[in-house]
């Protein structure tokens, strides 16, 4: 998403690479934020025996290998500044649309204004902050050919390294300007900061904390006689051009690198406003890194503001390898499936939590109708036993089975006068099948073998006792020495038919 406001710190290890037609210069640093460490620094006229990346990136990337090698710059990652003027900046008006909107309505107002295809450049921007004064949002495009990035990709890994950037030298004097503002009292306002090392000239105007114009041409080799001129018109230029965009913009200081004194006052002169001949390399605690470039401030500050960009950015970055993006666009279908599939899941909830509740709701009533039969079986069970005798007694009155007659009648048949037999175990009960009306086991003794067999024959003739064989066994009785069993049926008596008269 794009962002007016610089990334947080972070930890470093890269080789920053500053390029230049006539020379390339490199520093390695590592560490977090500001005190990020520089450990080399190396700076080389490029050979005429050397391509250059873009004629040949294995023969250039061969050279760099060597030179990077026996410099001690080991580091694989690769951030590469470029030139200003290998980069076509515009300033685009565009309407007030979300961050997310920006990257495709740039991209369509570049390719608009641009004679080479858009397919054949890589474009990044910078948004800028919201105007109050202006109803459209003001935007910092920036294109540069996808061959030089593609050749300079080719000639990093050819020299064993990997390219993990490339931005422009505008937005890193741009930062080396900002740190400077951080550090040294100064007015409030817009910054200018101004880079020469003949015939080059940068500039770059930073107000708010944001790159908001920047500038390079070529000047004359020196600054005898009216050479100077060029060097004041392009910096009045400059303030004209971001004046137009910022109304209310007014330089309240100028930081100058490679600027002779005279041409430093007449800048004071100009804009009205101190200008400060500064050198990166002193500014820095780490300033004996720098030794093999006193000769070129320029390209320090361009290394400085490049590392800073990179572990403790101030201004927003540009980085032509990972451009601004828009954000992947949503594909309804999937929305459209997660939310039915979302819906389809809580139905499935639902369903089974419904079930769920059902089946809990039964197992509550199951408990609840175990409980009740177990309380109801205790019931049934106290009521058993009166109950077995109810039935027994309401099978004696149905059967008309006069048990206690029975009784008195056995004890009449009993043969033997006073000495008859007696009974020691009693045990009368109803029938439950066939045609008997009841039951009768008993155990008993008598003084002779006879006095049973009489009680039994005397049973049979009443006929109404159907009598099961059983034995006579001694017992321990001395006076009735002959145990016996009684086992026998009581059948209802048959009726003899009326006898018929006259017979």
């Amino acid at each position: 998403m794009p962002s007016t406001a610089p990334d947080a710190p972070r930890m470093l290890d890269v080789l920053i690479v500053a390029w230049d037609r006539r020379r390339v210069s490199a520093v390695q640093a590592a560490g977090y934020g500001e005190s990020a460490r520089l450990s080399g620094c190396w700076s080389a006229e490029w050979p005429e025996s050397v391509p250059p990346p873009l004629q040949n990136p294995q023969a250039a990337g061969k050279w760099l290998a060597e030179q990077w090698r026996a410099a001690g710059l080991s580091a694989r990652s690769v951030w590469l500044v470029v030139p200003r003027e290998d980069v076509i900046l515009r300033h685009l008006e565009v309407p007030q649309v979300t961050d997310e909107e920006l990257p495709d309505l740039v991209r369509f107002q570049a390719a608009s204004r641009s004679a080479v295809p858009i397919e054949q450049l890589v474009l990044d921007f910078l948004p800028l902050s919201p105007h109050p004064n202006r109803e459209v949002r003001d935007v910092l495009s920036a294109t540069l050919s996808r061959t030089t990035i593609e050749a300079w990709a080719a000639t990093i890994k050819a020299a064993e390294h990997e390219l993990t950037g490339v931005s422009v030298s505008s937005v890193a004097l741009a930062d080396w300007g900002a740190h400077v503002d951080k550090h040294r009292p100064h007015a409030a306002g817009a910054t200018l900061v101004v880079g020469w090392e003949a015939p080059r000239l940068e500039l770059a105007i930073v107000s708010g904390s944001e790159l908001v114009f920047a500038h390079a041409a070529r000047t004359g080799s020196d600054l005898e006689g009216d050479a100077s001129g060029p060097i004041l018109s392009e910096i009045s230029r400059a303030l004209i051009a971001g004046q137009r965009l910022r109304p209310d913009l007014q330089i309240a200081q100028s930081w100058l690198v490679g600027v002779p004194p005279q041409l430093a006052a007449q800048i004071a002169e100009r804009l009205e406003s101190p200008a400060e001949r500064l050198d990166p390399a002193a500014l820095h605690p780490q300033r004996e890194a720098f030794r093999t470039l006193a000769e070129h401030p320029l390209d320090v500050a361009l290394l400085l503001g490049g590392v800073w960009g990179r572990s403790a950015p101030v201004v927003p970055q540009l980085n032509f390898v990972k451009p601004r993006q828009p954000p992947p666009k949503r594909d309804p279908r999937k929305q459209q499936l997660a939310i039915g599939s979302a819906i389809a899941l809580l139905a499935g909830f639902l369903l089974v939590g419904g079930v769920l509740a059902w089946m809990a709701s039964l197992d509550a009533r199951i408990n609840a109708l175990l409980v009740e039969q177990s309380d109801l079986n205790t019931v049934v069970s106290a009521g058993q036993a009166p109950l077995a005798a109810a039935n027994t007694i309401e099978d004696w009155v149905r059967r008309g089975i006069p048990q206690l007659q029975h009784m008195t009648e056995l004890e009449a048949t009993m043969p033997g006068g006073l000495e008859r037999p007696y009974l020691s175990e009693y045990n009368f009960n109803v029938a439950n099948s066939g045609d008997a009306l009841a039951t009768l086991y008993a155990q008993g003794s008598a003084k002779t073998r006879e006095d049973v067999e009489a009680l039994k024959q005397a049973l049979v003739d009443q006929r109404k006792h159907r009598v099961k064989p059983s034995e006579i066994t001694p017992g321990r009785d001395p006076k009735y020495p002959q145990n016996f069993t009684l086992d026998l049926e009581l059948i209802p008596v048959k009726k003899e038919p009326p006898a018929k008269p006259g017979a």
